[in-house]
């Protein structure tokens, strides 16, 4: 049941940066939210010289020093050859590594969006409406004076601002799996002043890039829709902690790895002000500069003589892998040594046997359909120097043999992700069509070499991945967005509903209901399995299509979603796989993607 929430975002001046202004926008486009602003600095402040810095930081790594910190440098000792290195490493070094992708300036500064519903309040009018509050949305990077704390039951929602560029830094030079955004929940007690904290969200963004300028805009840029969703989960009385944490992070610790839990470890030392990123010498910083520089010239050297292939592989498990609901040993708690989803919830990708493919061309997205006696697959098929790639199918045998391999569709765009899946006795597919920006249906006229559009599913829309389930009531779409363009992944699940499979589809309330390019994008079809649901997805840690996750589906209706995740399939370590990111799943077959490095 969605309700009203009054909501008041604290900004430093009436000219924020672009990024609030998006915030602002957002907020003021859900009917569940009433946005009110205040300015907590004097109108005649100036901010250019915040952004400039804030800029030069981005392409020099200003920080302010610690003497001491660092290593095997001394701060004090050796100040003027740190300085003269740091610019060095700034003005010739880093411009040969930060070669930026996207334009758009999360700081630019703009004037305050001001909505005819929003108010914009002074600091000395704002008791009454902070007394009255849901939410206090604290957008700045300094500490909230008393005179705009809230009162008690009110939380004050911070994403530690003040330290984000620093950290997203410390993520690009000591080469983190992933760049994460926390947002954290403040209540203060009255009287005492004592700050109760707890983590509400975190975002996961990949760190696949050599630019710190790509990757601080989308760290900044990915906030509107981080906070926004959250807002929109609470409005419909879905706690955003009970959601995402008690409901989708597993509790066993070799659930999660290392490096994801080290991330997390450190969110809560953040939280406890415990955990600053590391201060380090103008000398150290150099030093990671140019390792970064050296793991970027190796990934150019390797393009140059190597190409990354995507191949399919399968395992075929048999029909006597299937459990039965009635069989009350079998529980969702030991899935991963029971049921027939052992292959994703406990294995490795070299648990997998290849399906011989042509050189010089990838098979990936693969999708099992039966049509009678037999089994098929559906993949994208691309020559590696082509530009678009066009559905493939072929019989798959139970040795794992392709058969009677045709084209399928070519709409001389690129097409990938073939969803086939039948309606009665009518067979479609929902092709990725994101360069046409629709999600599309078409329908078999002669299966499987012959398909027919039927209509535009979703038109104006950025979403990929798209895959439907029909639960017995109505049929579901599971999709997947970004948050930002600059993000430069899919880091939102979005669910649209509809009674039958041409629609019309009608948008969930909670979207995007799971966000974090750890988890989000789809990476095949639901899988049934007695009465419990899974959903797979990428694991988009150190790059993309490194493994795939497992989820049980634990709430999927009008007013809500959550999951758990179960198992993880990753590439074994020291193999030449380097990651896998699509699966199938029918009648004990399981076929993944997985791609290698092959010499040109």
């Amino acid at each position: 049941m969605q309700r009203v929430l009054s909501v008041i975002a604290i900004i430093e001046t009436p000219t924020p940066p672009g990024w609030i202004n998006q915030l602002i926008l957002k907020l003021e486009a859900r009917d569940s939210v009433q946005l009110s602003i205040v300015v907590q600095e004097p109108a005649n402040r100036s901010v250019d010289s915040r952004t400039d810095a804030r800029r030069q930081s981005v392409a020099g790594h200003t920080r302010q020093e610690t003497p001491g910190n660092g290593s095997g440098a001394n701060c004090s000792a050796s100040h003027g050859l740190g300085s003269w290195l740091e610019r060095l490493a700034s003005q010739v070094l880093y411009q040969r590594v930060d070669k930026p992708r996207f334009s758009p300036d999360p700081w630019s500064i703009e004037a305050l969006a001001r909505p005819a519903s929003t108010r914009v309040l002074s600091t000395e009018s704002s008791d009454a409406a902070l007394a009255s509050c849901d939410v206090v949305l604290k957008l700045t990077g300094k500490e909230l004076p008393d005179s705009l704390w809230p009162p008690e039951s009110v939380p004050v929602w911070d994403a530690h601002l003040e330290t984000l560029d620093a950290r997203t830094e410390d993520a690009l030079l000591q080469r983190e799996p992933l760049n994460w955004v926390h947002l954290w929940s403040h209540t203060r007690e009255n009287g005492s002043g004592t700050i109760h904290t707890r983590r509400i969200a975190s975002h996961a963004l990949p760190r696949q890039t050599f630019s710190l300028t790509d990757l601080q805009h989308a760290t900044w840029f990915s906030l509107p829709s981080l906070i926004d969703s959250r807002i929109n989960w609470l409005a419909h009385a879905c706690d955003p902690v009970s959601t995402e944490y008690t409901e989708s992070l597993p509790q066993a610790e070799g659930m999660i790895d290392p490096e994801v839990r080290n991330a997390h470890d450190r969110a809560e030392q953040l939280q406890r002000h415990d955990y600053l990123p590391e201060q380090i010498s103008a000398v150290h910083k150099l030093g990671r500069t140019l390792t970064l520089w050296w793991y970027q010239s190796i990934e150019r050297a390797r393009h140059r003589f190597w190409y990354e292939q995507w191949q399919l592989a399968f395992r075929n498990d048999g029909p006597d892998a299937l459990f039965h609901a009635a069989d009350a040993t079998v529980t969702p708690d030991n899935l991963e040594h029971n049921n027939r989803l052992d292959a994703l919830a406990n294995g490795k990708v070299g648990d997998f046997i290849t399906i011989d493919s042509p050189e010089m061309t990838w098979w990936a997205d693969p999708h099992l359909y039966r049509h009678g006696e037999d089994l098929y697959v559906f993949f994208e098929e691309m020559p590696i120097e082509g530009k678009n790639a066009h559905l493939s199918a072929a019989r798959l045998t139970d040795d794992g043999r392709i058969e009677d391999l045709v084209k399928v569709l070519d709409e001389g765009q690129h097409l990938s992700c073939p969803f086939v899946f039948n309606d009665g006795d009518e067979i479609y597919m929902i092709p990725e069509t994101t360069s046409l920006r629709s999600v599309q249906l078409y329908k078999a006229q002669n299966f499987p070499q012959q398909w027919v559009k039927v209509k535009d599913l979703l038109t104006d829309v950025n979403l990929a991945s798209s895959t439907v389930y029909l639960d017995g009531e109505r049929w579901w779409m599971f999709t997947n967005g970004m948050s930002h363009r600059s993000v430069d992944g899919r880091d939102e699940l979005h669910l649209y509903h509809a009674e039958t499979p041409t629609g019309p589809w009608q948008a969930h309330p909670m979207n995007p209901v799971v966000t974090g390019v750890d988890r989000a994008r789809m990476a095949g079809s639901i899988i049934r399995d007695g009465s419990r649901l899974y959903r797979p997805s990428q694991f988009g840690a150190l790059r993309h299509g490194y493994g795939i996750n497992l989820h049980r589906i634990d709430r999927l209706d009008l007013q809500g979603y959550s999951e758990t995740t179960v198992g993880r399939l990753l590439p074994d370590v020291g193999t030449r796989w380097q990651g896998c990111h699509s699966t199938s799943y029918l009648d004990g077959m399981t076929v993944v993607d997985r791609v290698v490095w092959r010499r040109r």
